[in-house]
């Protein structure tokens, strides 16, 4: 259980994003990215900025961090990523569900175990 619990957490971290730009397939192409959208830019010596994009030049993307406008250079991005927070909600209220419906399954299983004179699980 604490395994399928682990599994299940990671899973959620991993896929409730997904890749908008990579500098080894995109190779300098933004044309993926959107104004008006939340991405996660991932640039220069691993720093990792969220940001609203609010334009897309020649040069530089130009967005909104915490109300702030900052400009970053297009060499300097190896990733960008947006999060999908509708999937996030629904996996993570799915996995508790499950865990939940797991436990009662278990507690019946022992519950009646007990009512005939035998353990579940060998305990």
């Amino acid at each position: 259980m604490k395994y399928l619990l682990i599994l299940m957490s990671l899973l959620a971290f991993h896929c409730c994003s997904s890749n908008k730009y990579s500098a080894d397939e995109d190779s300098g192409n933004f044309e993926k990215l959107q104004a008006g959208t939340k991405y996660v830019f991932f640039h220069e010596n691993d720093l990792k900025t969220n940001m609203e994009i609010t334009s897309v030049e020649k040069d530089s993307i130009i967005g909104l961090h915490h109300k702030s406008r900052i400009a970053l250079s297009k060499k300097t991005i190896w990733k960008v990523r947006k999060d999908n927070t509708a999937g996030t909600v629904i996996l993570v209220g799915t996995s508790a569900g499950f865990i939940v419906v797991t436990a009662v399954i278990f507690s019946a299983v022992a519950q009646i175990g007990r009512a005939f004179g035998h353990t579940a699980a060998g305990q």
